[in-house]
């Protein structure tokens, strides 16, 4: 009797220890979309600032001349956490445009640098006899979010080739002349 026992013990539990696998169910229903997530390029903005002539002023402290260009994406969090670049835009002696990282100095002894400073950029002239030309700046400000997503762009004097894919959006503006 024991063994008819140990036996139906064995069948029933090998019975119910066995799962079998069915066929596939059918396809459930798409869930919602979700929101639209942060860009690669979150929080990099680039702007063209033509500086004519008449816009540079006669320093008192520098021996320089000076100009300031207004850009509110230049903030106290950018400043002190970001990174702000700067750019000339030249030519070249066949005539095509090409962006030159700034501070540039130039083959006579001139020299154009910028400094970032809250809500503007500073560019300062120095070696100048007078007012320097009508010149192009591209001014690119990175927010420190950005710099924690793209890492890479944590090194100084980038070329803008390398900045460029970034940038979220581009603005021109025309900088007033000084009195």
């Amino acid at each position: 009797m024991k063994k008819i026992f140990f036996v139906l013990f064995i069948l029933i539990t090998s019975l119910y220890s066995c799962t079998k696998e069915g066929p596939v169910g059918p396809k459930g229903a798409t869930g919602a979309t979700g929101p639209q997530g942060a860009g690669g390029n979150a929080n990099i903005y680039s702007g063209e600032y033509t500086v004519p002539s008449g816009a540079w002023t006669l320093g008192n402290t520098c021996s320089c001349y000076y100009v300031n260009i207004a850009d509110a994406d230049i903030t106290l969090d950018v400043i002190n956490n970001g990174a702000v670049l700067a750019y000339l835009v030249a030519t070249d002696n066949n005539g095509n445009p090409y962006l030159e990282t700034l501070p540039v100095t130039n083959s006579d002894g001139t020299s154009l640098t910028c400094f970032a400073q809250l809500g503007n950029e500073q560019l300062q002239a120095y070696g100048f006899t007078s007012k320097p030309a009508d010149d192009t700046i591209k001014i690119v400000t990175m927010s420190p979010e950005m710099l924690h997503i793209h890492p890479e762009l944590r090194k100084p004097n980038l070329p803008y080739d390398v900045v460029k894919p970034y940038i979220q959006s581009t603005r021109a503006v025309l900088v007033s002349k000084s009195k």
